[in-house]
């Protein structure tokens, strides 16, 4: 099985959570990238909480004991018998994507999956990771300038994470069960 794409940067697709802030000219950006084979959502968004390069944000948010959360506390999120994680809350949720919102209300982190097929007919997921930020204008020009170039090489670097974090779930070959 090969790995996945390469992380691209874009907007976020048409119809998904994120996109009631692009509509709004708040800053988003949106990752993705293609992985072979069907990908669970709640699977996703557990490899992303769970994924070494997130592993560092976690410990620094556990420095407040009421935003400590471990792996436990991802899956139970990633299933939804949880509404909060850290410092985010359940903005929105459908099957397929999750918004969360930080605890200023400031800044929004979203996860989607979304199956696909490739022109050779294989079962792949489309995997999206974004963030909007609202309320711009309140930071220097010249702090958020440099904060949103770590920002994007951050991004990418978790989608990357938890890419690698997945098991692909591949359908069983024909006539080989299910």
């Amino acid at each position: 099985m090969s790995t996945s794409d390469p992380i691209k940067s874009g907007l976020a697709p048409s119809g998904s959570l994120l996109q009631t802030y692009q509509q709004r000219e708040h800053y988003c950006d949106s990752f993705s990238t293609r992985y072979p084979g069907a990908v669970r959502f709640a699977d996703y968004v557990t490899a992303f909480y769970c994924s070494r390069a997130f592993r560092p944000e976690r410990m620094l948010l556990s420095l407040w004991p009421s935003m400590r959360s471990g792996d436990a506390h991802a899956r139970a999120l990633a299933e939804g018998h949880r509404d909060g994680f850290a410092a985010w809350r359940v903005e929105a949720r459908r099957d397929n994507e999750i918004l969360l919102v930080d605890r200023s209300g400031r800044t929004r982190s979203w996860l989607m999956a979304s199956p696909k097929t490739s022109p050779q007919g294989e079962q792949q997921t489309a995997l999206y990771f974004g963030s909007a930020v609202c309320d711009v204008g309140l930071a220097p020009p010249w702090w958020f300038k440099l904060t949103t170039g770590f920002h994007v090489r951050y991004s990418r670097r978790l989608l990357a994470s938890a890419v690698r974090k997945l098991p692909a779930v591949v359908p069983p070959e024909p006539g080989k069960g299910t």
